[in-house]
């Protein structure tokens, strides 16, 4: 048992991530769908199979090791007991039910034996192919039901998850800073969020924005005046609001907040340099020869502006 267990185990997700590492994109729905269903195909037979040699070898194996034992009156050995019911048979009589259905299992498990090596063989004849980001976090889904109804995914849905999980792993602050580092910003990682975080929320006072991202008022203000100072956004006064920056006061009015020129290129730059980092992890598909892959990788893009604070 510990054998299978482990058998399965390991092997069960290793197929699924083959399957999706070797086929193209355009594939990678169907193919996943695929081998669910055969997968759940093969162990409906294999139960059939398994099932009916177990049922033949326990009739014999119970005349063996029952021969001569007298069964308590209404019990019958072929339709079986519940530990509970054979707990309370004669010590012979339990001994010889037991061991005829360990040993009907001993016998499923040898002619199971040729038929995992053939399996085994078989896998040498797989294609070795550098495996790919994605295929690296399959739908446990599709790997811990052996019979499993297959997935109606297509296969953006299916990078779209993928990626999304791979985007959950990552550390914010570590997301923010290769971002800055890929655009060429010289920006702290709070500072891309904030701007991140204005462009998705225009027009908006700071009370306004502190409230509505739940970040204290004060550690929102530093924030705004680093990002003032260097010219990515600017604070204009609300309607009926007198403006309060004197000459040289970085402080931004209580305004409304608008990011800059700069701001907006800025923005744009962390957004693209993200698209850039996500079409990497799916290269060899090459999304400019897929408009919706392409699509997927903007719009998932775009979700960082949705992303808490680092």
């Amino acid at each position: 048992m510990f054998v299978l267990g482990v058998g399965i185990g390991g092997v069960m997700q290793v197929l699924v991530i083959a399957v999706q590492n070797a086929v193209a994109y355009e594939d990678l729905g169907v193919a996943t769908a695929g081998a669910t269903f055969f997968r759940s195909i093969g162990g409906s037979f294999g139960t059939a199979v398994f099932g009916a040699i177990f049922a033949n070898t326990l009739t014999g194996n119970l005349r063996h090791y029952l021969a001569g034992a007298a069964l308590p009156h209404g019990f019958s050995a072929s339709a079986g007991a519940s530990p509970a019911a054979l707990a309370k048979l004669p010590r012979s009589v339990h001994s010889g039910f037991v061991h005829a259905y360990a040993a009907s299992l001993h016998t499923v498990f040898l002619v199971a034996v040729p038929i995992a090596a053939v399996a085994f063989a078989v896998t040498w004849l797989l294609k070795e192919v550098p495996l790919r980001q994605t295929s690296q976090v399959p739908n446990p889904a599709d790997t811990l039901a052996p019979t499993a109804m297959p997935a109606q995914r297509s296969s953006a849905e299916e990078i779209g998850r993928a990626l999304s999980v791979l985007m959950s792993r990552e550390a914010r602050t570590r997301i923010y800073e290769h971002l800055a580092a890929r655009a060429g910003l010289d920006l702290d990682p709070r500072c891309c969020w904030m701007l991140l975080r204005l462009e998705d929320h225009p027009d908006e006072d700071l009370a306004g924005l502190a409230r509505r991202l739940r970040v204290p008022e004060e550690a929102m203000a530093l924030l705004i005046d680093g990002l003032v100072e260097r010219g990515y956004v600017e604070a204009v006064t609300a309607p009926g609001v007198e403006c309060c920056v004197q000459d040289g006061d970085a402080t931004p009015p209580r305004g409304w907040l608008r990011l800059t020129g700069q701001g907006q290129s800025a923005v744009a730059t962390l957004i693209s340099a993200r698209r850039d980092g996500l079409a990497e992890m799916v290269r060899e598909w090459a999304p400019e020869r897929h408009s919706e892959l392409a699509e997927l990788l903007t719009r998932l893009a775009r979700q960082l502006t949705e992303e808490p604070a680092p």
